[in-house]
């Protein structure tokens, strides 16, 4: 149902809760990528979700969802920037993610 924010979080944690139960790290990433950027921003600040999104990153790289791994990363910098962290410490993690995307053809 469109406009269920209580809904789609409770399904949120549902997933999160079954990726962990399950230690399906394959699918960290793209769970993570809808929870973390699709869901949560209309619940919760913004700034809490840097963490996950680069922890779903890094467990994507490890485990091949190069595709999920980059939409954390490109969601981590997006969110990072909207929370007001430091400008240069975006720009540079912008442009290293950025530069491993291309490596990536992503």
């Amino acid at each position: 149902v469109v406009g269920d924010y209580e809904g789609a979080s409770s399904y949120g944690k549902l997933s999160l809760r079954l990726v962990e139960t399950f230690q399906a790290k394959e699918l960290t990433a793209k769970v993570s990528a809808l929870v973390y950027a699709g869901i949560k921003p209309w619940i919760n600040i913004l700034r809490t979700s840097l963490k996950p999104l680069i922890d779903a990153h890094e467990i994507g790289m490890r485990y091949g969802d190069i595709q999920h791994a980059c939409e954390c990363a490109m969601q981590y910098c997006s969110h990072a920037y909207q929370c007001g962290e430091e400008l240069e410490k975006v720009e540079k993690e912008m442009k290293n993610y950025c530069e491993m995307m291309q490596e990536y053809k992503q």
